[in-house]
């Protein structure tokens, strides 16, 4: 195993916007209408605790808002910000690396890969590969692969190649 430290390259920067903006789209398609509703509930609890009526839906409402606020700044924020974090990242990581082993899954949901490198482990469900150069199907056991990624993020990887 090898890792190299170089410079993005403009194609690097464009896959990281790019990447950027369909989670910003896709974050105001699909948290925009959570917050609007929680927002929308959480005037219900508040009119609800003006008339000094404590009904189920201020119990089971207040429960819904606080859990939709923990699951905000637990996963969906820091998710945000290190997306927006890696627009400002100047070096890239390559990582010369052999696979140890692959497996494929088929579940319910669909296919899962799981490949083990010298490196780290990938998952196909919680790792984003934002270019594909080279498909979990083409990889085999005792491949060498370079993988190309930022260095605190272990959520993205910018592309594998051979």
């Amino acid at each position: 195993m090898r890792i190299t430290k170089t410079p993005l390259l403009k194609s690097d920067m464009q896959l990281l916007n790019r990447a950027y903006r369909i989670r910003l789209w896709l974050g105001i398609l699909f948290i925009l209408p959570i917050t609007l509703a929680t927002t929308a509930v959480a005037y219900l609890i508040i009119q609800e605790l003006r008339s000094e009526q404590i009904t189920t839906l201020v119990v089971c409402g207040s429960i819904f808002v606080f859990i939709i606020i923990y699951l905000l700044k637990r996963f969906v924020i820091p998710f945000y910000l290190n997306s927006y974090k890696n627009l400002s990242s100047k070096e890239k990581i390559i990582v010369e690396t052999n696979i140890i082993n692959i497996e494929s899954r088929v579940t319910s949901r669909g296919i899962k890969f799981i490949v083990d490198t010298e490196y780290r482990f990938i998952d196909s469900w919680s790792v984003s590969i934002l270019k594909t150069e080279l498909n979990y199907n083409e990889m085999f056991q005792g491949m060498s692969i370079k993988i190309h990624c930022l260095e605190n993020n272990k959520i993205d990887i910018l592309y594998i190649t051979r």
